[in-house]
């Protein structure tokens, strides 16, 4: 019973420590090399569409918890959340290059490692580094189109994990980028996200 208690005052301290990652909807996000139109807040709900571009937060973030959940509108559809980007260097389509992303693509469709599936991390122009991916339990845990799915990013010095529907998918290090922007990328289909929220690590 006292574990019980004592657990419930550490979540509720967690959440309270946790603010929300869009808390005036896209107030101070920039859209980069991509239309406005492609990124559209309604509630909770940031709804992602478009072939190009992404999202920038307001700031530059180091160490950080990110808690949410993405759904896939349309099969095949394709994302992923930027993050510790480095302004001033574009990749293709207008992506941020010097940037890490967590790859947000659906997978019923595209069963193969290109592009790479749902939670992988790409490294963009940094320096490649060890990374750790159960790729049969991403396809077990996965819960289908048109489903919500939950995620946690984890970024905490070098090293980074990503857990998907409560279990630990992904886990990487030799992270080079000590802060950065975050960002929603627009790549393909419709993609949106909800309970958004981010705290500093425990």
């Amino acid at each position: 019973m006292k574990r019980l208690v004592l657990s419930s005052v550490l979540l509720c301290a967690a959440a309270a420590s946790a603010e929300p990652l869009f808390p005036n909807g896209l107030e101070g996000w920039s859209v980069e090399n991509g239309n406005a139109s492609s990124f559209q807040f309604d509630g909770d709900v940031l709804r992602v569409s478009g072939d190009a571009g992404w999202l920038r937060s307001p700031r530059m973030h180091d160490d950080f918890v990110l808690r949410g959940q993405v759904r896939f509108v349309e099969p095949d559809s394709d994302s992923g959340i930027f993050l510790r980007v480095e302004p001033g260097t574009d990749f293709i389509r207008g992506w941020p290059g010097d940037a890490y992303q967590v790859q947000m693509r659906e997978i019923s469709v595209n069963t193969t490692d290109s592009p790479l599936p749902l939670v992988h991390l790409y490294r963009h122009r940094v320096a490649d580094g060890p990374t750790r991916y159960e790729r049969e339990r991403v396809f077990a845990l996965y819960r289908g189109v048109g489903e919500w799915n939950d995620f946690v990013i984890r970024v905490e010095g070098d090293a980074l994990s990503v857990e998907l529907n409560g279990e630990l998918i992904t886990e990487a290090s030799g992270l080079e980028n000590p802060s950065g922007y975050l960002g929603f990328q627009s790549e393909a289909g419709v993609i949106e996200y909800r309970a958004l929220d981010i705290a500093a690590p425990d």
